[in-house]
């Protein structure tokens, strides 16, 4: 088993990220709300505002750091941990659960975080609009 296949039955293993699926799956036969109630599982974690993309990384970490982000060591293969800095959060979107945005201590939006957490299409990214 390589790196990816390890991470990837890792992840498919942590009960957090299928209790929901598996349960509305089990009780309602409806697979389109098994998977949005565990892309709505997804989007709560990334608003705990502990983790970013990789993707994205490279492009704006001197304008993260600028800011008083701290950027720690890579999590799994899409994302790294991240300390944010006083007054900063992640803000989910109410009208489509794979968006998280970055906001700064006065309420500000100054970036986007995309997470798809679907195995089958399983992709996140961010960038930063200030």
């Amino acid at each position: 088993m390589n790196k990816k296949e390890r991470e990837d039955a890792k992840r498919l293993e942590d009960p957090e990220s299928l209790t929901l699926e598996i349960q509305v799956f089990t009780m309602t036969g409806d697979y389109d709300a098994a998977v949005e109630g565990s892309q709505d599982i997804a989007q709560k974690r990334v608003a705990r505002g502990n983790k970013l993309p990789l993707d994205g990384l490279e492009k704006h970490r001197a304008q993260l750091e600028e800011w008083g982000f701290t950027v720690g060591e890579p999590l799994d293969h899409l994302f790294t941990e991240v300390e944010l800095p006083e007054g900063w959060s992640f803000v989910p979107h109410d009208d489509h659960n794979m968006y998280c945005d970055i906001h700064d201590p006065q309420g500000r939006q100054c970036g986007t975080v995309f997470y798809n957490s679907a195995p089958w299409n399983q992709r996140a990214w961010f960038s930063l609009s200030a």
